[in-house]
């Protein structure tokens, strides 16, 4: 048998670790979320090409799948896309409808931005910029890198051309080459 003293030792213990765990989820959960005004901060940052975040983000690469019309001609390129998020409190379910690099993003628990394209018309050549994640970009700080030109999507409309992705377009009228340009999200300095 048992002594007494040692049952009695052993549910004071569990009780104390009980009441510990009670108060550790409770602080942890009081910790003040972000919200949705760092998601709109966190896209204008990265929107210039560079941003450091004082927080902990999550990163993760997806898929972009974008409709390309050139002279009546359909043509569908699978790109792809960055997410740049953070738990938070308040967030839409939201993505923001324009056509730029970096958009505002938010699926209810988790706000942050998300990359789409960058398209940019000289009037000769149509360039489509979208991102891709190098694996060194986790950290709390971000850099758009030089873009590469892919040499798989190159393309030209003698008339018109259109270009769409997550119901967002750009269209144009007029003889364009249009260049598809992968351009790198990595930690800053490598």
């Amino acid at each position: 048998m048992v002594p007494l003293k040692y049952l009695v030792t052993t549910f004071v213990l569990i009780a104390a670790t009980g009441v510990t765990s009670f108060y550790v989820q409770r602080l942890l959960r009081n910790e003040p979320l972000m919200g949705w005004e760092d998601a709109l901060e966190i896209r204008r940052a990265l929107n210039t090409g560079r941003a450091s975040f004082t927080f902990n983000v999550y990163v993760k690469g997806l898929p972009l799948s974008v409709n390309v019309t050139l002279d009546g001609r359909h043509y569908k390129l699978t790109l792809s896309r960055v997410l740049v998020y953070f738990r938070a409190r308040d967030a839409p379910v939201f993505e923001e409808s324009l056509m730029q690099a970096w958009v505002a993003w938010g699926n209810g628990t988790h706000a942050g931005a998300v990359s789409l394209l960058d398209v940019t018309d000289d009037g000769l050549t149509v360039y489509v910029k979208y991102m891709a994640l190098n694996s060194s970009a986790l950290g709390s700080s971000f850099c758009m890198g030089q873009g590469v030109e892919d040499s798989g999507y190159s393309l030209s409309a003698q008339s018109e051309g259109k270009v769409e992705a997550s119901g967002v377009s750009y269209e144009w009228i007029g003889r364009r080459i249009v260049k598809v340009i992968r351009v790198e999200v990595r930690a800053c300095g490598s």
